[in-house]
């Protein structure tokens, strides 16, 4: 038996599709024989083991979840989850955590650093360019494309365009 901790919730877009990822794992993990104790990040940053325990809102208070684990499995999606941000407090805190190291998340995360480094790997890509924030609505497309930020998950945020628009 393993003891885990099944972090869920966090602070991005993506908080909702957070806690039912989280939960699944847990409910999984659970089945197979495994210790588990579920972490959720509320959208202000508190975290909660629940069962009784007293939400924590510093870093300092959290630890002792993370150093109760053999493993941490973070299912926080998005911005403070899937961007490194978990596995570098796992790394810094000694404990093994699921999914990518934190410099992997960081780059995957950033959609430019991402086309940068699959290019330099002579990966072929799409087209693209990064538009400042103020310059956007000033800027045209040249054709069918997406319009997304540079950090974040999935299609936060998404714009389509056509030729012109």
């Amino acid at each position: 038996m393993t003891r885990v901790v099944v972090i869920g919730g966090g602070q991005s877009s993506e908080h909702e599709v957070s806690l039912a990822s989280a939960s699944a794992v847990a409910d999984a993990l659970r089945a197979g024989g495994h210790e588990v104790r579920a972490v959720t990040i509320s959208r202000e940053g508190v975290w909660d083991a629940g069962a009784g325990g007293d939400p924590v809102s510093s870093l300092t208070a959290a630890l002792p979840l993370l150093g109760w684990a053999e493993v941490v499995f973070p299912a926080v999606h998005g911005e403070l989850g899937e961007d490194g941000a978990l596995a570098a407090l796992c790394a810094l805190v000694g404990v093994p955590v699921v999914g990518s190291p934190a410099r992997a998340g960081a780059i995957g995360m950033d959609k430019h650093a991402t086309k940068l480094v699959a290019e330099a790997a002579g990966l072929r890509t799409a087209h693209g360019f990064v538009v400042a924030a103020s310059d956007i609505g000033r800027v045209a497309l040249g054709g069918r494309g997406a319009v997304k930020r540079v950090p974040g998950g999935w299609g936060c945020g998404v714009a389509f365009g056509e030729r012109g628009a």
